[in-house]
């Protein structure tokens, strides 16, 4: 990570472990990120979420939402605000 925020993945329980059971949401898709260190994953170096920023989940019907001092507010239901 090349900048400070909070990191939103999901862990898939059912997924056995090195086959990808943890999915990282990228704040910046297609950014091409902010590093281009060896062994670190370009894309997913800015992959953090600032205040002010939300990803929403509609299948599992959550929205989280990075508030002012990178506190978080996760709100649930099939239509988040």
């Amino acid at each position: 990570m090349c900048r400070p925020g909070v990191l939103v993945y999901r862990v898939d329980a059912n997924v056995d472990t090195g086959m990808g059971p943890i999915t990282v949401y990228d704040a910046h898709r297609d950014s091409g990120g902010c590093t281009r260190s060896p062994n670190v994953h370009a894309e997913l170096s800015d992959a953090t979420f600032t205040p002010g920023e939300s990803f929403t989940d509609r299948r599992a019907g959550i929205r989280v939402t990075v508030l002012p001092t990178h506190r978080v507010r996760v709100t649930r239901g099939n239509s988040p605000n």
